[in-house]
């Protein structure tokens, strides 16, 4: 009867273990990259009249009214600033926007999404936001803004030099 025990005992410990590695490989399992589209990529700064910043910001936007309202803010602090947009009709039942805007600063001049990875449990976006420590003579507020296909996942910023 002990030894039936032990036998039981070694095989939920082993059950546990397999179950536990097949849990990790499913969760850091290679992702995939997803296309994107720019929308908009550049300098913010350059376009403000008074002196007011936009937040700094990782957004995420699923649905039409939420596009729409970011569209009217970032219009009235930049008299008309989405006419540039290269892309602004965006179909909401297939595609979301990701919109990355910096701090104002004198050190980084652009930031770039690189890429976009799906993967088990998550999406993560690679922005590129070089630093080198030197001052530039002007101020700056990089920003990227892109459509790509619509997820329910968790999205993760992972910023990169």
């Amino acid at each position: 009867m002990v030894a039936l025990k032990k036998i039981i005992v070694i095989l939920l410990k082993i059950t546990a273990i397999l179950l536990i590695m097949a849990g990790c490989s499913l969760s850091d399992k290679k992702g995939e990259k997803l296309p994107f589209t720019t929308i908009m990529k550049g300098d913010m700064y350059k376009h403000y009249e008074d002196g007011r910043e936009f937040p700094k910001q990782n957004r995420i936007f699923t649905f039409q009214d939420e596009w729409e309202r970011f569209l009217a803010t970032i219009d009235a602090s930049f008299n008309g600033f989405s006419d540039f947009f290269e892309e602004v009709e965006i179909d909401f039942e297939n595609f979301q926007i990701i919109a990355v805007i910096d701090n104002v600063n004198i050190h980084v001049k652009f930031i770039e999404i690189e890429c976009i990875t799906e993967y088990f449990d998550r999406i993560e976006v690679k922005v590129k936001k070089p630093y080198n420590g030197i001052a530039f003579q002007c101020m700056s507020q990089p920003y990227h803004i892109v459509s790509t296909s619509k997820s329910t996942k968790q999205f993760e910023f992972k910023y990169v030099k």
